[in-house]
């Protein structure tokens, strides 16, 4: 999954209401929202879709497209089938980093905030 996949996805969730089921977002949005052109949107919400991530239903004239996230994609054990190659990530997406950050010589320990064990999950990732 490239940059453009990761933008344009962030900005469909985000515009996503559970009382609906789904999001809206025209290309126009996502071109503003996003700061790609509208192509490259095109192309992400294609690829998007393609890979599982989302069902989409075409708007037409002024009416948005409807974007239904697949939560099952997040759930299921093998997620491979619908990811991207490995070779297409290593150029735009950060890799996890194992080096603890060291706190500032200044701060405080009640002033550093710990890891939480919560998450603001709709659904389960496990």
């Amino acid at each position: 999954m490239r940059l453009i996949h990761i933008k344009t996805a962030r900005h469909i969730l985000n515009r996503y209401y559970q009382k609906h089921g789904n999001a809206r977002a025209s290309v126009s949005f996502l071109q503003q929202a996003t700061g790609l052109t509208r192509g490259s949107v095109a192309s992400a919400t294609e690829d998007l879709v393609a890979w599982g991530y989302f069902t989409r239903v075409m708007g037409s004239g002024k009416r948005p497209s409807e974007y239904h996230p697949n939560f099952s994609v997040l759930q299921s054990p093998d997620t491979t089938s619908v990811l991207p190659s490995q070779d297409d990530t290593k150029s735009s997406v950060l890799q996890p980093q194992d080096e603890i950050v060291l706190g500032s010589q200044d701060a405080k320990s009640g002033s550093v905030l710990q890891p939480q064990e919560q998450t603001h999950l709709l659904v389960s990732a496990s």
